[in-house]
């Protein structure tokens, strides 16, 4: 006799199918365990959001610096627009460089992280 009823509830199967552990459920073996490639970690959570967080640290630059227009008058006008708030065309001029220099940096940054951990990875993966 079993002293768990699980497989009483409704909706759920029961017999040794049924019996994996409730992470290997909701998240996916990373590799291939039939080859033995990569790993056989459980994906968290926080995998999920530190793939999203560098997700959106690649895309918010960017779509600031698609976005962002040529001369101060027009920035000057957006702002004004948005913040009901004005200041000189020349503090939305240094504004402007201010934004296209952030976003450069932020893009350079993401890039960096992203080319050394690929570095890292392949050195990883010719020493095994």
């Amino acid at each position: 006799m079993n002293a768990c009823d699980c497989g009483a509830r409704p909706g759920l199967a029961s017999g040794p199918a049924s019996r994996r552990t409730l992470a290997a459920v909701r998240f996916p073996v990373r590799g291939n365990p039939l080859t033995g490639n990569g790993s056989a970690e459980v994906r968290r959570p926080q995998d999920l959001v530190r793939r999203f967080l560098h997700f959106v640290g690649w895309i918010l630059p960017t779509v600031i610096l698609a976005l962002i227009p040529k001369c101060p008058a027009c920035v000057a006008g957006y702002a004004v627009i948005g913040t009901s708030v004005g200041f000189s065309l020349s503090g939305f001029a240094q504004l402007r460089l201010a934004l296209i220099v952030l976003c450069v940096v932020s893009l350079s940054y993401v890039g960096i992280k992203s080319v050394l951990s690929m570095t890292n990875r392949n050195a990883a993966k010719r020493h095994l």
